[in-house]
């Protein structure tokens, strides 16, 4: 005899688990923005903690929760009936920032490499949030008597930081979360399929015949 791993249910119990993985994140980073639209104060705060939740699957490289739960989060936060504008900032920033932010940390991305790329959708953001969506996510009394140029350096250093930030947060506690999140190539090496080598000679020789007595 011989044993034979089941992979197609193997696969088929992880796309579940991700799946399942995935709901749990779009539950978190939904009930975190959700209260940013309610309480209307320290949106970036609730932004930050959602977008550090979001990538946390990350570590386990499951893409699939991340992306899926960021858009599927977007999307209940536009259904919401409040003002969508106040979430502007996580769709169009800290959201595509974080997961693309985390993805070139884990690949080893030089930083020489990542932060000029950071920089330009910072600083594209901003322009945006500005002249579209009239909220560039930091209260300041004084926004209205300064120019957009120096509303832009002051936004692009915040954002530097909360990005480092948001960097050494998640060296820190994935690792812990982790812990709860299983491996994404994990086999499945319990109650292998038994296979008779007898009856795996008669599928492979349906048609054999008995040997003829001399």
């Amino acid at each position: 005899m011989k044993r034979r791993n089941p992979n197609n249910n193997s696969k088929r119990i992880q796309r579940i688990y991700e799946v399942a993985l995935a709901g749990i994140t779009t539950a978190l980073v939904f009930l975190l923005l959700a209260l940013s639209m309610i309480v209307r104060y320290g949106s970036i705060g609730f932004f930050f903690f959602a977008a550090l939740a979001l990538v946390l699957p990350l570590y386990k490289k499951y893409y699939f929760a991340s992306i899926a739960s960021y858009i599927a989060a977007s999307l209940l936060c536009l259904a919401m009936p409040y003002d969508i504008m106040s979430v502007m900032g996580f769709i169009f920033y800290f959201g595509p920032i974080s997961i693309a932010s985390i993805i070139m940390y884990e690949k080893h991305v030089k930083w020489f490499i990542a932060y000029p790329i950071k920089a330009v959708y910072m600083a594209g953001s901003i322009a945006f949030l500005y002249y579209v969506a009239g909220n560039v996510m930091f209260d300041f009394n004084i926004i209205n008597s300064i120019p957009f140029w120096a509303i832009e350096l002051i936004g692009i250093v915040i954002l530097l930081v909360l990005d480092i930030a948001q960097t050494f947060i998640y060296r820190w506690f994935a690792p812990i979360v982790g812990k709860a999140i299983r491996d994404k190539n994990k086999t499945e090496k319990d109650n292998p399929i038994v296979v008779n080598e007898d009856d795996e000679e008669q599928e492979k020789d349906p048609f054999g015949e008995d040997e003829k007595e001399e």
